[in-house]
């Protein structure tokens, strides 16, 4: 692309507040990771909650402390507390540098669970209320440069009567303690803090723009916004900034000079690009903005050009409708809880892949930032959800919760994820009392919330009221639970359902977002007693396969826009106990596709015939129709 590929009109490095994008403050820095802390820390329990008022944070001595590596949770390395619930305590040595006038040290935690207090050198610096996000603290005013150091961190894993999660969640093990990395970041003077970009194709569903361009020569709208901080003097600094493509090749290019303020400067720019390949599962093509600034410093974020939106009842990526082949994800390993490797993040998300899916639902909580760049890489789509998992109509309509654990927890999630293509859904829910007014009011509130951060993306709840929900009215789409056949209700019920939510709502995309059958590897059928569950491997490929044919049904192509299967791997779960379970099998949710070491059960190999199958028809279907519109384009007068 040369520079008349970049329309410039609209400028670039304009005036702060020129760009209208959502003006969200105080996102989460995404420069490099910054030094890794990882290692083996002090450690240990506090289970009669007593450690910050014995300065437990100021302790140097080694009596009663263990060691412990980190990351990992505390329920994992010591598996006699595998139920242990309340205080830890982590604290390890860093070295500070010697920081010249108007830098920062901070820390940033990926994951500490469920809720973190941290000082250095016995000073408090800061504290985080949720589990999943990440986290970054200034600790400038606590270190002692050129010196030894002493970080602290009290992690809590009790769940509160009043927050998100709840109370009533058990859905998955609590694993507690500090559950990925963490780095120290020292920040120049001149920091550019935070990027937002936003691509668009005109004329297609979410666009802001509804005028279409020609056939076959649709360009896409870049925008981006950068914000900056100065922690010194007023400055009048060059910049240089590149749209680079995967191979490094720059597509455009352009050095301003900009006047940074003490203190946060807003700027941004942006512009129209042709020949782009869009981000896509089929094509999932990524270009890098390049921000360069005084003294070589470089800021690089991945996007893709990707637009999201729906078309009555019908989901549209990149102007044309999308069927989500999907499957629900948990992210945890035997032996490692939700730690795991980057290796083991890759072969999961390959593994997915490979099943013929597109979509997969990040259930339900954020997952480790690396699973996010993965499935841009990959081209998997993402639902990527808070985890109010059956949390209470009392703790939903508390506006307390909302003001402390829910708004701030959805804002969290969607800012540290919203340059990644891969994401179009965000979920603000899971089971909840959707049946209540109460909830209602919350489903409503929070879907508003979602919109005003980020108005480029769907926003939903997963359901299992079923036709007796009332909270549909407010989100983009209609997620529904249905366990038929397992549960409740009778396989064959799943296609009724469906119909008659399209009755209720018929302007709204549906998509079946969990079904499923326990299933031990192995497991032959046999006679079961009366309301026992059959948990061989025939009836879990006998129930997918009925529900997906259902899904999946030519009849209702117009109105199911997807499907995602409980769930990838079977993972460990308190609810999961005897008589129900099958021998040997205690505290585990068995409904994967793989098992907790991802050995493959038979039901894998039957979903991936059924997903690749209709894969294939739909490629032949849109072959079919981009020749039908050329011809059409062909008899058209000039």
């Amino acid at each position: 692309m040369n520079r008349r590929d970049f329309m410039a009109s609209a400028g670039v490095l304009m005036v702060p507040g020129a760009l209208k994008l959502p003006a969200v403050p105080g996102a989460e820095p995404a420069q490099s990771a910054g030094e890794d802390l990882s290692g083996i820390w002090d450690f240990r329990f506090d289970p009669n909650d007593q450690g910050e008022a014995q300065r437990w944070q100021e302790d140097s001595g080694k009596s009663g402390w263990d060691r412990s590596p980190v990351p990992i949770s505390f329920n994992v390395v010591f598996p006699h507390e595998r139920w242990y619930s309340g205080a830890a305590w982590y604290r390890t040595q860093f070295e500070a540098p010697r920081l010249e006038p108007g830098e920062r040290l901070q820390v940033r935690f990926l994951s500490v669970a469920l809720r973190a207090r941290v000082w250095v050198n016995g000073l408090f610096v800061g504290e985080h209320l949720f589990p999943y996000s990440a986290f970054t603290l200034d600790i400038t005013h606590a270190i002692r440069p050129g010196q030894t150091n002493h970080l602290v961190v009290r992690a809590d894993n009790r769940i509160l009567r009043r927050a998100i999660p709840d109370l009533h969640d058990h859905g998955w093990w609590n694993f507690g303690g500090i559950l990925r990395e963490v780095y120290l970041q020292r920040r120049p003077v001149i920091d550019l803090e935070d990027v937002l970009i936003h691509t668009e194709l005109p004329g297609a569903a979410g666009a802001s723009d509804r005028h279409a361009a020609a056939a076959g020569k649709k360009g896409w709208r870049l925008r981006f916004q950068l914000n900056f901080r100065n922690c010194g003097p007023s400055r009048y600094l060059p910049f240089h900034m590149a749209v680079e493509d995967a191979s490094g090749q720059v597509l455009w290019q352009k050095a301003s000079q900009q006047v940074l303020v003490k203190g946060t400067t807003r700027s941004g720019g942006g512009g129209a690009f042709t020949n782009i390949t869009p981000w896509s599962p089929e094509h999932p093509a990524l270009y890098t903005l390049v921000v360069r600034g005084p003294s070589g410093t470089e800021h690089r974020t991945r996007f893709g050009f990707r637009q999201i939106g729906v078309r009555g009842s019908e989901i549209l990526l990149n102007g044309e409708p999308v069927h989500l082949r999907g499957i629900n994800r948990h992210e945890m390993y035997p032996g490692r809880g939700m730690t795991l490797t980057a290796a083991e993040d890759r072969k999961d998300l390959e593994d997915i892949k490979a099943l013929g899916c597109n979509f997969v639902r990040l259930c339900h909580y954020q997952q480790h930032p690396r699973v996010y760049d993965l499935a841009d890489e990959l081209g998997l789509l993402l639902w990527s959800e808070i985890p109010a998992w059956q949390s209470s109509r009392l703790t939903l309509s508390d506006p307390e919760v909302w003001r402390v654990y829910g708004a701030p927890q959805l804002r969290e999630m969607i800012l540290q994820n919203r340059n990644h293509p891969s994401v179009i859904i965000w979920s603000v829910a899971n089971e909840v009392p959707s049946d209540t007014t109460a909830v209602r009011d919350y489903i409503d509130r929070a879907t508003a919330y979602v919109k005003e951060i980020d108005p480029s993306r769907l926003v939903t709840f997963a359901s299992d009221r079923h036709l007796q929900d009332i909270c549909y009215g407010a989100v983009d789409v209609i997620a529904t639970n249905e366990y038929f056949g397992w549960y409740y209700g009778k396989m064959s019920d799943v296609g009724p359902l469906l119909d008659n939510l399209h009755r209720k709502w018929p302007q709204k995309p549906i998509v079946v977002s969990e079904f499923g059958a326990g299933c031990a590897l192995g497991r032959k059928p046999s006679a079961l007693p009366a309301r026992a569950f059959d948990y061989s491997e025939d009836y879990q490929v006998e129930l997918l396969r009925s529900h997906l044919g259902q899904i999946l049904a030519p009849e209702r192509s117009g109105y199911v826009a997807g499907s995602t299967i409980w769930v990838y791997n079977d993972f460990p779960d308190p609810a999961r106990i005897a008589p129900s379970q099958p021998p040997g099998h205690p505290f585990v949710n068995l409904k994967g596709l793989v098992t907790q070491h991802r050995q493959k059960k038979r039901a894998y190999a039957a979903v991936q015939k059924i997903y690749r199958a209709h894969a294939a028809r739909e490629k032949q279907q849109a072959e079919k129709n981009g020749s039908q519109r050329l011809e059409r384009n062909a008899r058209s007068p000039a």
